[in-house]
């Protein structure tokens, strides 16, 4: 966070979703244990989300708010959109890997990186 905190988000976000996708990515294999506890044990997937995945988000929503503070990003709320950004990240590791050789496509990370930033920055409507 701290390398793109500072730079306009057209600049930054890109990076930091390719940060967090190769993050993802080579901490595969713990993804996939926590994905298997989350779901057979609710009482520790409780605690994931408190002590790591709300810490997270925090520290994420924040870097959101001060891009809007900066006039970067429209008005947003930047809890649900930590959430966004990582559910997206997330749902294209679990297609990409958990669901691998299924019919379920895999894309390049240029493609999972690209779209998540454009998405992101841009939205989905033509203006």
């Amino acid at each position: 966070m701290a390398q793109v905190q500072d730079k306009p988000i057209r600049e930054g976000l890109p990076q930091l979703v390719t940060q967090m996708w190769q993050s993802l990515k080579s901490r595969s294999q713990i993804a996939r244990v926590l994905t298997r506890e989350i779901i057979s044990h609710p009482v520790r997937g409780s605690l994931f989300a408190k002590y790591v995945i709300a810490p997270g988000n925090k520290v994420l929503a924040g870097y959101f708010k001060a891009h809007v503070d900066r006039g970067e990003l429209r008005t947003i709320r930047p809890e649900p959109a930590s959430r966004c950004l990582v559910g997206m990240l997330w749902v294209f590791w679990f297609n990409q890997k958990l669901l691998k050789g299924s019919a379920s496509q895999t894309f390049s990370d240029r493609e999972v990186v690209g779209t998540i930033g454009e998405i992101f920055l841009d939205g989905t409507a033509q203006h």
